[in-house]
């Protein structure tokens, strides 16, 4: 068999310039398409790409480790909310019932059971 079938096509990517690069990746950004699909349809190294996509985001300061906003988590005393009710209940007496997230269990029961009495 000649070498020369079982040559592989010299990669062009390997050649395109940084300016190249910053250029495709400009023109994914605008394609709107995945990454992956953007490069197959140019015949470019998908790896590279994100190789290069990376180090331009580094360079703007909005790596994928910065891409997170910071969320305060409240404590459990925090996340307690007294002044709106956990449940509302409407009886058909006209009665409206509103317990909160602090209330006692044994406590609602008896209301309950009173209130079934009125009902």
């Amino acid at each position: 068999m000649d070498n020369q079938q079982h040559q592989t096509k010299p990669s062009t990517e390997n050649k395109l310039t940084e300016e190249q690069w910053r250029a495709y990746c400009a023109q994914w950004k605008a394609s709107k398409e995945p990454q992956k699909q953007f490069c197959e349809r140019r015949q470019l190294n998908y790896n590279m790409f994100v190789y290069w996509r990376s180090q331009i985001l580094k360079e703007q300061g909005l790596s994928r480790s910065n891409n997170f906003i910071p969320v305060k988590v409240p404590t459990t005393k925090q996340a307690v909310n007294t002044t709106h009710p956990a449940i509302e209940l409407q009886l058909p007496n006209g009665i409206l019932l509103k317990v909160n997230n602090q209330t006692d269990a044994s406590a609602l029961k008896m209301v309950l059971n009173v209130l079934g009495a009125i009902a």
